[in-house]
């Protein structure tokens, strides 16, 4: 009997024949990717400054190391002062408080430091324009992006059960009057795999650190984006990753509506783009 789809079995070397509509970025090494990130996004930034434009994008806290961009911009003298960062959530205490930027977990503690602090002064983004959601207005964000033209660039990558940001799938959650595709930016109660990942990625397994709910940018949002870069980094995103961009389109697995945007570029460490293996002894 054949346990693995359809969608397990696609080689590296097939990616582009089942998707020529994706560009695909296949790196030595993670250090490799990081570092094509840096000076890809740094030569963005550099174009725009020079045209007199603005540049509006979308950023998860991971799974991207920011610290080789910020030695590029440093480096290089870029000036921000013409991006627009929309950080894509942050976890929440409750229904309408963020959580403490003292918290270990706290998004906007970790990005300020990477992007303002780190940043030489005279070079750093306008700190009103590095926006997390909050609960108390959602909508706020939203009308935001709107009002700067909509978002050139979402960054982001794929959580185990293939949301983006913290779209997990709608089962076992709230009902919502919406197709998770046209989501927009809420508060949401994150699921278990969520809350697992997170705390074997983020806490070492101190599983009741992490909070049970966050704000995020809504599916719909981000679909609207006008490029779509994902980054991949773990062992695991071998298998998640075929499972959205080659098996079939479903609110189950939200990542899987990637496969209908005209400009989607996947970024990812040649281990990641080998096979999925399946182990009786585990490899995380």
């Amino acid at each position: 009997m054949d346990y693995l789809k359809s969608y397990m079995k696609v080689e590296r070397s097939q990616f582009e024949m089942h998707r020529p509509n994706i560009e695909w970025n296949i790196f030595k090494d993670l250090d490799l990717q990081n570092k094509h990130f840096a000076h890809f996004l740094s030569d963005r930034i550099q174009q725009v400054n020079k045209n007199g434009e603005k540049l509006v994008i979308v950023l998860p806290t991971g799974p991207i190391d920011y610290m080789p961009f910020i030695s590029e911009i440093n480096r290089r003298h870029i000036s921000m002062n013409n991006l627009y960062i929309f950080m894509m959530d942050e976890y929440c205490m409750d229904e309408n408080t963020l959580i403490d930027e003292e918290h270990p977990l706290s998004f906007r503690k970790h990005i300020k430091k990477i992007f303002i602090e780190s940043v030489e002064s005279k070079l750093r983004i306008n700190p009103e324009n590095l926006i997390f959601p909050d609960p108390k207005d959602p909508g706020d964000y939203t009308k935001r992006i709107d009002e700067l033209g909509g978002v050139d660039i979402t960054y982001g990558g794929f959580g185990l059960n293939g949301h983006l940001a913290f779209n997990d799938p709608f089962e076992n959650k709230k009902d919502f009057n919406v197709s998770i595709k046209d989501s927009l930016t809420r508060v949401v109660e994150l699921s278990r795999e969520t809350i697992s990942q997170n705390a074997l990625g983020g806490t070492r397994g101190l599983l009741e650190l992490v909070p049970r709910l966050a704000v995020t940018i809504g599916m719909k949002e981000m679909l609207n984006s006008k490029e779509i870069h994902i980054y991949l980094l773990r062992k695991w995103h071998s298998g998640i990753m075929r499972r959205c961009i080659f098996g079939d389109i479903t609110e189950k697995v939200p990542g899987t509506y990637l496969q209908q945007h005209p400009k989607v570029k996947i970024f990812m460490p040649e281990y990641v783009a080998e096979l999925p293996s399946v182990n009786i002894q585990l490899d995380i």
